[in-house]
């Protein structure tokens, strides 16, 4: 639920003294992984605004695996993210696996 003063963080984090700004998302799960957007909409304008340099991490809540995810802001882009939640079958590499942000 939102709350605030429209701040680019929802939250703040402590971790051992020290303090990290955290914006949270919905994830869903689509084709295998955990996809969640890392930018906002102006619905007037129909700009999207990244967050790099306000927010340290991402905190995100997938309701379909009940499972949460603290994702570090350098390692995303300016539209999306996805944590690959199932095997891909295959050798290939997978970038970004959802079990190494869990929390």
């Amino acid at each position: 639920m939102p709350f605030g003063d429209n701040q680019r963080y929802d939250m703040i984090l402590d971790e051992d003294g020290k303090l990290y700004r955290c914006q949270c998302k919905t994830g869903r799960l689509l084709r295998g992984s955990v996809v969640f957007a890392v930018c906002s909409n102006n619905w007037w304008s129909g700009e999207n605004h990244t967050y790099h340099g306000q927010i340290d991490f991402f905190l995100v809540y997938c309701p379909q695996n009940g499972k949460f995810y603290r994702v570090p802001i350098g390692i995303c882009g300016k539209k999306e993210m996805s944590l690959r939640v199932e095997s891909l079958g295959t050798k290939r590499q997978v970038r970004h696996r959802a079990a190494d942000f869990e929390f």
